[in-house]
């Protein structure tokens, strides 16, 4: 029996599907997970990327900071961001790394006190990149 997979953010419904595995990014690491797992719920890591797999076919999302729930066949996430890496345009987030980047580097010059959030949203510009690249080689 497959597992039902859903991905919410504040915005919309991202998706809504069946998976015979997932692979989410968790504060503490990745977490696996096939039909039958044990009930679990863990924060997400500030940006990372979730693959599912259908009949043999991966898909990938980036998502980003929220919540997932795990019961034995339904996977559970709320995200503040989420999109699937099809929908990421691959030069745009490659800009927005870019940018991340250079907040981060002005940040640590100016010792300024948002060096944590501005490195939080560089994992994230990276995470998106990464998404996107693996999608669309």
């Amino acid at each position: 029996m497959p597992l039902t997979l859903e991905i919410v953010t504040p915005e919309r419904p991202l998706l809504a599907t069946e998976a015979d595995e997932v692979v989410l990014p968790a504060l503490d690491g990745e977490i696996g997970v096939l039909p039958g797992h044990a009930p679990l719920m863990s924060q997400m890591s500030v940006g990372g990327i979730l693959s599912y797999k259908n009949a043999g076919q991966e898909t990938l999302a980036f998502v980003s900071q929220g919540f997932v729930e795990i019961a034995a066949d339904r996977v559970t996430i709320l995200a503040e961001r989420a999109e699937l890496a099809t929908e990421i345009n691959l030069e745009d987030a490659r800009a927005a790394l870019r940018e991340a980047e250079l907040a981060v580097q002005k940040a640590e010059k100016e010792n300024s006190n948002d060096v944590g959030v501005l490195q939080a949203d560089l994992e994230g510009a990276l995470a998106r990149v990464k998404a996107a690249e693996r999608t669309q080689r």
